[in-house]
């Protein structure tokens, strides 16, 4: 007999906390009540509308049982009243308390406008613009708790939308209202859920796609247990209740769901109770493998972590204590450096240390952070280079003319030119650093000046890519370039003047630029030292000036203006008919990368 008593117990208990553990959370009943205040035509299908927009959102969250529409219509008309957000609080407990109902959404629209906007057209008649409505809703909503008879949230939700007709117009205003009204009581039609197994970074929770789990939410664990619940340790969530841990769903079935817990869960059991957050959810890992450059984390597709995740490599400083109470109010975070995903498995996931990586080890931890691949750049370089100018050292009368202003009788002396042989050139560079790659890309202004007769004006674009000696300290790098070169030079003095009847006093020539380095690199920090060995090609041997041909243009606005014309002149009676750079230079720099 005793046997059979002990299996007896022993199937009791297996059924009854089979029937506990399978019991749902509890649900509150909310009803929503049709909006009041509408200004304009057809007030009761949009206050109508509001109300069943946010109806189904409500639902849609799974957090609440919403009360039948005719179940609140049947009471309303039961106690002679009319179905409007305007009744009085006292009014809506009763008939709350009648249906049951834990909360009550009351509103009422401040504004509701709608402005209608004519087509346009142009001076020929042809249609530039189409007619169209604007429509501007503002609404006061509340959320009444039934118990306390108190507002417990409020808010002003603001919609505006255009459309081709006043309904589409007002719809879409409607529901641009709704999204905020469900944002702003969020934390009321969140989903909640308890946890059912804890298995190291791995738990089950007790809610699937039956009630609104999907896969990829994030849900924070409170520090409040079922047991807490049920035996009224614990009542609500306040304020005061501590998050603990999060987590986020990696696969959910009809009732159940699984979950990667994140972060420190090392509070977390099983029995505690989650709930859905908005907020976007920073990743947490740590490093369970380091070889070198590249380390390997435990997180991986499962919970989001791809190419391109980014992470803060963090260690622990200092504790902050009272010296008073003992009481521990938090320690120092300290970033040891960064680390970029390269490529995600299902639960890991390799990672390329970008700095730090002398101080990066096994076991650290992760904290995701804003994608972090390239580092804006900005830099100063000088540099001498070779070049080649033979000058015309001649002196002779000779007439130049053009079929503008005529001919000039000029006398040409540049018997004191001495034959160029160096440049100097300055540049300024800007661009970005991509710390994955380990290139750069860089755009340069400078300015060249050839043995104090000729000046240049460039501009370039170059590449380079680094290869780390000692990364994160010592690199060298191949490069390639190209730009373009605008320059100058003064001819017999007055002549110029003359030709272009004083529209211009010097020659210019367009040139392009191209280059090839090899440079190598020392890194101080954010602050970089360089030199490079380029070979910088420049070539300037068409000179032209600008001369006013007599006729007139006119721009957008109808103003008139005189037309130019650029006029070539023949290389023999200019100081320099060619210059260029030729051969390798050498060059030093600064640079800075933020």
């Amino acid at each position: 007999m005793k046997k059979y008593c002990l299996y007896f117990t022993c199937l009791f208990l297996i059924i009854f906390t089979y029937n506990i553990a399978a019991q749902p959370i509890v649900q509150e009943n909310i009803a929503i009540l049709p909006f009041s205040g509408w200004q304009g035509a057809d007030a009761g299908s949009y206050q109508n509308a509001l109300m069943d927009k946010i109806t189904t959102r409500v639902i849609q969250s799974h957090r609440f049982n919403v009360i039948d529409r005719a179940n609140l219509d049947k009471i309303f008309q039961e106690q002679g009243l009319h179905q409007t957000g305007a009744i009085d609080e006292n009014t809506i407990v009763e008939v709350g308390k009648l249906l049951g109902a834990n909360k009550f959404i009351v509103g009422n629209f401040s504004q509701s406008a709608v402005e209608f906007h004519k087509a346009e057209y142009d001076k020929n008649g042809k249609k530039t613009a189409d007619a169209y409505y604007v429509a501007a809703i503002t609404a006061s909503i509340k959320l009444l708790d039934v118990g306390t008879g108190e507002y417990i949230e409020a808010a002003e939700a603001q919609g505006s939308s255009r459309g081709s007709s006043r309904r589409i117009a007002l719809s879409e205003a409607i529901d641009e209202v709704t999204g905020h009204v469900v944002d702003a009581f969020f934390k009321y039609f969140a989903i909640q859920a308890y946890l059912q197994t804890v298995d190291q970074a791995y738990t089950i929770i007790d809610r699937g796609t039956d009630l609104g789990v999907k896969v990829g939410m994030n849900f924070e664990v409170l520090d409040i247990s079922k047991q807490e619940l049920d035996q009224g340790i614990k009542t609500a969530i306040t304020s005061n209740t501590k998050r603990i841990g999060m987590l986020r769903i990696v696969s959910a079935e009809k009732n159940n769901a699984r979950a990667r817990l994140i972060g420190d869960y090392s509070r977390v059991r099983p029995g505690h109770l989650i709930r859905e957050v908005k907020e976007t959810v920073a990743l947490e890992a740590s490093i369970i493998k380091k070889s070198w450059g590249e380390v390997v984390i435990n997180l991986g597709r499962e919970v989001g972590v791809k190419r391109g995740t980014t992470f803060n490599v963090i260690t622990k400083g200092d504790e902050f204590r009272d010296p008073a109470t003992g009481e521990v109010y938090g320690a120092e975070e300290i970033k040891r450096g960064v680390i970029y995903v390269t490529s995600a498995q299902e639960k890991f996931a390799r990672a390329k240390i970008i700095k730090g990586r002398y101080l990066i080890e096994q076991g650290m931890q992760l904290k995701e952070t804003s994608r972090w691949q390239c580092g804006w750049k900005i830099g100063f370089d000088y540099s001498i280079a070779p070049a080649e100018g033979v000058a015309n050292a001649d002196s002779f009368h000779v007439t130049v003319d053009n079929k503008y202003t005529g001919e000039h009788e000029v006398y040409i002396d540049y018997r004191n030119k001495k034959d160029i042989e160096t440049a100097t050139l300055a540049r300024l560079h800007f661009g970005y650093y991509d710390y994955v790659r380990d290139n750069d890309w860089l755009f340069g202004l400078g300015m060249a000046k050839f043995d104090d007769e000729i000046n240049a004006f460039f501009f370039d674009f170059s590449y380079a890519h680094h290869f780390g000696i000692v990364p994160e300290f010592f690199y060298i790098y191949p490069g390639l370039g190209l730009g373009m070169a605008f320059a100058q030079q003064d001819a017999q003095d007055g002549m110029i003047n003359a030709l272009s009847d004083d529209k211009d006093d010097h020659v210019s020539a367009i040139g392009f630029e191209w280059m090839g380095t090899i440079g190598a690199r020392l890194a101080l920090g954010k602050f970089n030292l360089f030199g490079e060995m380029n070979y910088i090609g420049m070539n300037f041997k068409k000179w032209k000036y600008t001369v006013e041909t007599g006729e007139k243009t006119t721009d957008d606005d109808g103003n008139k203006k005189d037309e130019t014309e650029e006029i070539t002149i023949e290389n023999k009676y200019i100081p320099y008919p060619e210059v260029k750079l030729k051969g390798p230079s050498v060059k030093l720099g600064i640079s800075f990368t933020f």
